[in-house]
């Protein structure tokens, strides 16, 4: 028996390999829809043998010659073959946004998670306490959880966990009972024009509530914190480094690997907290966990030591290989305050030596962000950078790589990964970590390392 969300029994995506769209293509196929999808790449999130999905490689206008609903992201250009089908044989077509909104409609208790930064792993971390919990979610990431090896977890029960990203708007398809605001900061400039236009979007997300809802949101980020004090967030429930916050954390003690801290909470209410992941944000991340958790009804106690198991996932933060001396560690850090943190929790772990590959992610955040970049990677000790990876762009900003190199001492730039990797190899001293950093596919780099 099919959803009541109004799609035909068979769907077509474009960009299936995405790690959203896999998700969404997973949930509707176990389901019961006949799903196929199209992908330029073989990405880790296509399927091999998956009932009732069938994936192509290439997009081309016969792949969608048997849909009846085709779902495409906004990555995809609008004279891609298969959109272009799909509207001149008058076929329904939907956003991704548009689809996930629906299915976040069926949920009753749904927590949606949003930010500039920190989306993926929040997602996992509150994820993966509910699994742990035994809650039975039905879970959609942006990346691969540690606990399944997934993005993806279809349950049974009420609760629907699953980011919220603002780009293009996409958020306010969603109307959550629990909403996270992590931070806010201007990212997207092909979208965002002005900082006013950012706030005014996290401010019609949090007000889009369920009545009876709420908004964990981080008090100790600045932008979050002004649309605070400013009355423009519903319901908010405060997390932070403050007392004057409902959920606070006192005592930190962080290492690049780890950290552990006092929870309180401001009936007084507090508890010892160990995390396996490392760096500030984490613990704000944590905090935010705490503070939804709390407010659904849960057992603290129970809740921290869900906590206990969680491993950041794929791709944050991520430890790759460790050999003697030499550690490598991935990150998908693509923004400068992303790239901050990366390397600010990489200096807890104490290296003689730091270095860092860094994959630039579009022309347009490239060109707005260039002097945040520069600064950000001048805490390295060795910088290393690799081609901009386009994306969905064409090179028309008159930005490249070595446009950062040239406002960072020491800076050089790589043709490709290998060269990347031998350079990287050749300046270890010490105990040396290397970290691979970037949104695109700078992971690559790993099999010149090993």
């Amino acid at each position: 028996m099919m959803l009541n969300i109004g799609l035909s029994e068979k769907i077509h995506f474009i960009g299936i390999g995405g790690a959203s769209m896999s998700s969404l293509a997973l949930f509707l196929a176990q389901n019961g829809y006949k799903i196929t999808g199209s992908d330029n790449n073989d990405t880790t999130f296509l399927f091999k043998k998956q009932e009732n999905i069938k994936n192509f490689i290439g997009h081309f206008a016969k792949n969608v010659e048997n849909a009846e609903t085709v779902i495409y992201t906004r990555a995809i250009s609008p004279d891609n073959p298969e959109l272009v089908y799909a509207k001149e044989h008058g076929l329904q077509i939907l956003e991704r946004a548009e689809l996930l909104g629906r299915i976040s409609a069926l949920f009753k208790n749904s927590v949606a998670i949003s930010g500039t930064h920190g989306k993926t792993t929040t997602t996992s971390l509150i994820s993966t306490v509910a699994l742990e919990l035994g809650i039975d979610p039905t879970v959609m990431v942006g990346g691969k959880m540690q606990c399944c090896d997934s993005n993806f977890a279809l349950g049974k029960s009420d609760y629907f966990i699953y980011e919220a990203c603002e780009y293009y708007d996409a958020f306010l398809n969603f109307h959550p009972f629990a909403a996270v605001i992590l931070n806010i900061e201007l990212d997207h400039p092909d979208y965002f024009k002005s900082y006013s236009q950012l706030e005014s979007s996290f401010e019609k997300f949090s007000n889009g509530i369920q009545d009876g809802g709420f908004t964990a949101v981080n008090y100790s980020d600045k932008g979050v914190k002004a649309l605070v004090d400013a009355g423009r967030i519903k319901n908010p429930v405060l997390f932070g480094f403050h007392s004057s916050c409902d959920v606070y954390a006192e005592n930190t003690r962080i290492k690049d690997l780890g950290s552990d801290f006092t929870l309180c909470f401001k009936d007084g209410r507090k508890f010892n907290v160990s995390l396996s992941v490392g760096g500030e944000h984490n613990v704000l991340n944590a905090l935010a966990a705490f503070a939804v958790f709390d407010k659904l009804g849960f057992n603290i106690p129970d809740v921290i030591n869900a906590v206990k198991s969680f491993i950041s996932p794929k791709r944050r933060y991520e430890l790759v290989f460790k050999k003697d001396d030499l550690t490598v560690i991935d990150d998908f850090a693509h923004h400068p305050t992303e790239l901050t943190a990366t390397l600010n929790t990489a200096k807890n772990g104490k290296y003689d030596t730091t270095v860092i590959i860094f994959q630039p992610h579009t022309y347009t955040r490239t060109a707005a962000l260039l002097d945040g970049f520069a600064e950000s990677l001048k805490a390295a000790d060795r910088v290393i950078l690799v081609p901009i990876y386009a994306a969905r762009e064409k090179d028309i900003y008159n930005v490249s790589s070595q446009t950062i190199a040239d406002l960072v001492p020491g800076a050089v730039c790589a043709n490709d990964f290998k060269e990347a990797a031998d350079l990287a190899l050749s300046y270890k001293k010490g105990k040396t970590v290397i970290l691979t950093v970037g949104a695109g596919d700078v992971y690559k780099v790993w099999e010149y390392l090993k």
